[in-house]
């Protein structure tokens, strides 16, 4: 599953469908350049990237012995729960001891990362039963325990717009059939943007539509205003770890090809 943003956070009208552009909760494996601010733990934050594998997550149980039996089950809405990220196996953490001021106050840290007993209790338990082997890894403690709050005003949100996905596939796709068609077109417009491109690597929009039209390719510029919008995340992280918005009326050149060649 995904986990998005209350799309208010970006002054969008709420709706089930995190907005035009939601925000989805990510994380990536730890890395010279990639980590928490404060903790030094695996880095988490939101990206409008909601595609990627890196924002996927994966609700299991508390109780390790309870997690194989509760594969496809419905989670119980207040119950205390993990989540999981599917591309490293972290769950979700609040650093308790890491605290740090900001325009809202005394706030904790989010990060993906375990945090378990010594254990000592686990091997007392398992030498009660007789057992001499642990079979089971230890339990996470209360920091990576989460819940789902239902009520009255999610069961009544609006269903929000099309999904960004759906637009993209609808922008990309003529382009990807024109570019099938063309014998070398796609590598010829790889050079032209490359070339045009400036020191953050976005051009603007109508030089992407006179690129595409040079190359042999027809996009009109409704659509490439509309392209822009759906591209709206560089294909780079900042120095600190944060995702950054293409400014407005501007393409990220990588980003438009990475979407061109996986659509």
């Amino acid at each position: 599953m995904r986990l998005l943003a209350n799309p208010m956070a970006q002054a969008e009208p709420l709706d089930a469908a995190g907005g035009e552009q939601p925000l989805a909760l990510y994380s990536r494996p730890i890395s010279v350049n990639c980590a928490a601010r404060y903790s030094r733990h695996q880095l988490v934050a939101y990206t409008w990237k909601p595609t990627s594998y890196d924002s996927v997550w994966q609700v299991q149980p508390i109780d390790p012995a309870d997690r194989l039996a509760a594969e496809g089950v419905e989670v119980a809405a207040g119950a205390p729960l993990l989540l999981v990220h599917c591309a490293t196996q972290k769950p979700l953490n609040v650093e308790i001891c890491v605290t740090h001021p900001d325009d809202f106050g005394i706030e904790l840290e989010v990060s993906a990362h375990a945090v378990m007993t010594s254990g000592k209790q686990l091997a007392l338990e398992h030498a009660l039963r007789g057992e001499t082997k642990r079979t089971l890894p230890k339990p996470q403690l209360s920091s990576n325990h989460w819940m789902f709050v239902t009520g009255s005003l999610v069961a009544t949100l609006p269903p929000g717009t099309q999904a960004a996905v759906e637009q993209l596939e609808r922008l990309i796709g003529p382009l990807q059939q024109q570019m099938q068609q063309l014998s070398g077109a796609y590598h010829a417009l790889e050079q032209k943007l490359v070339r045009l491109a400036g020191a953050d690597g976005c051009i603007k929009t109508p030089e992407l539509v006179l690129c595409l039209r040079q190359v042999g390719c027809q996009l009109e510029e409704s659509d490439g205003a509309a392209l822009a919008a759906e591209l709206a995340v560089r294909d780079r992280i900042t120095a600190d770890c944060i995702a950054v918005k293409t400014p407005a009326g501007r393409v990220h050149a990588r980003a438009f090809l990475n979407a061109l060649s996986q659509v």
